[in-house]
């Protein structure tokens, strides 16, 4: 069932401000400092949910985007793998999608930008199921700025630059991407975190 959006005082449809561009933002915070979420201060012109600032360590990185083509700075290459999970392809931060992982590296410790996507806390799912294939390596993300938890895999793997190494977790977290894999294929869903 699709719901609507309405803005509360007029009960028309609830319109989010668009964001026509996203400034790279770079801070150096020192090296050792583990990825955060940071969530901005100011609501959104229109009362809907802030950009979500999300912080990455200089280095490799598995990050998720929660609008197509935005908040990747333009010179950084991102990589996800193929359709058969065979190998990698290069992708341009213009050509992301909401729900892939891709790995990034980031020379310099960097902030990301999401933009915040309309959100149904009532409909419980944020983004539409994605089929496993069977015995194959998939890379998602978290597709909205709220933390989801993940069901349908065998695995789900999220990579902790810190530690350089990766920890298994049925959770993603606003901006991080993962590996999921099923034996048997199978069906990935996201469920808002309440």
């Amino acid at each position: 069932m699709k719901r609507a959006f309405r803005d509360k005082n007029t009960n028309a449809p609830a319109r989010y401000a668009a964001f026509l561009v996203l400034p790279l933002l770079v801070c150096a915070i020192g090296s050792s400092m583990p990825a955060l979420a940071v969530k901005a201060q100011t609501p959104t012109p229109t009362g809907g949910p802030p950009p979500l600032l999300v912080a990455y360590p200089a280095g490799w990185n598995l990050l998720s985007v929660t609008q197509a083509g935005s908040g990747i700075p333009a010179n950084i290459q991102l990589y996800t793998l193929t359709p058969d999970g065979t190998a990698y392809s290069s992708v341009s931060p213009s050509d992301t999608r909401p729900g892939v992982g891709y790995w990034a590296y980031f020379p310099t410790d960097n902030h990301v930008l999401l933009v915040p996507q309309t959100v149904c806390l009532q409909c419980g799912a944020p983004f539409a199921p994605i089929t496993l294939p069977a015995d194959q390596w998939v890379m998602v993300g978290d597709p909205v700025t709220l933390p989801v938890t993940v069901s349908g895999a065998d695995a789900l793997y999220v990579y902790d630059p810190a530690a350089a190494q990766y920890r298994q977790t049925t959770r993603l977290n606003p901006g991080e991407g993962a590996f999921v894999f099923s034996a048997t294929g199978g069906t990935l869903t996201y469920r808002y975190v309440q």
